[in-house]
């Protein structure tokens, strides 16, 4: 786990699901895995680009393809970034948080979030909640004497 991970809180076990004889494991949201997350984001936007080149020219090709290259470039995928909260507010985006969280494909977490769906929901908010705690932690304000 990265430094900047342990000084934002996020280290502690992991949660674990079993289903059916299989663990799954959901491990907190190091920093490590954010940057997966990014990578996946921002690929993910270049191939939705790549989807639809047969329907531009090239120049408008090569100018979308520089748009998502700068958006990346300008922390626009980073996980608190614009477009990383907006995406995993969607089923999909939420689906690729849980892949990345636990390690698996979506094909594996099909069975457990079809007849586990609101425990995995449960366990990923906890493992969202530990790891952000310090940045979600609001310090107090001192105690002021009455007298």
């Amino acid at each position: 786990m990265s430094e900047l991970s342990k000084a934002l809180g996020a280290t502690g076990p992991e949660h674990q699901i079993v289903h059916e004889g299989r663990a799954y494991t959901f491990h907190l949201l190091d920093q490590t895995r954010k940057n997966a997350l990014e990578k996946r984001l921002y690929q993910q936007a270049r191939e939705a680009v790549y989807v639809d080149r047969d329907h531009m020219t090239e120049d408008q090709y090569l100018a979308r393809l520089d748009r998502v290259r700068e958006a990346y470039e300008r922390n626009e995928y980073a996980f608190f970034g614009a477009r990383c909260t907006e995406i995993l507010q969607t089923p999909k985006g939420a689906l690729m948080l849980l892949e990345v969280i636990t390690s698996e494909s979506e094909d594996d977490l099909t069975p457990v979030l079809s007849e586990r769906g609101p425990e995995v929901n449960a366990v990923l908010k906890t493992v969202m909640d530990e790891s952000f705690r310090k940045v979600r932690a609001r310090p107090q304000a001192p105690e002021v004497p009455r007298g």
